[in-house]
């Protein structure tokens, strides 16, 4: 963890079905023209498809951009 920075944490399935490892996610808040730019990645292991985790945060980041729009 770097304040105000960068966020690195491993995420972990434990009730899932399929054996899964660990994967890795990153969040890097960068300063861009006086706004903040989240920049993520999910580093993920060989048994796992990425199209279910880009859903997921898709639809994460849509909620938070909906949170951040009401507060206004």
């Amino acid at each position: 963890m770097v304040p105000n920075r960068k966020l690195v944490y491993t995420w972990a399935w434990s009730n899932s079905e399929m054996p899964r490892g660990p994967t890795r996610v990153t969040m890097e808040l960068l300063e861009r023209n006086k706004e903040t730019e989240l920049v993520l990645t999910h580093e993920l292991c060989a048994q796992e498809k990425s199209e279910g985790h880009g859903q997921g945060w898709g639809a994460s980041f849509d909620r938070l951009q909906l949170l951040l729009t009401e507060r206004g």
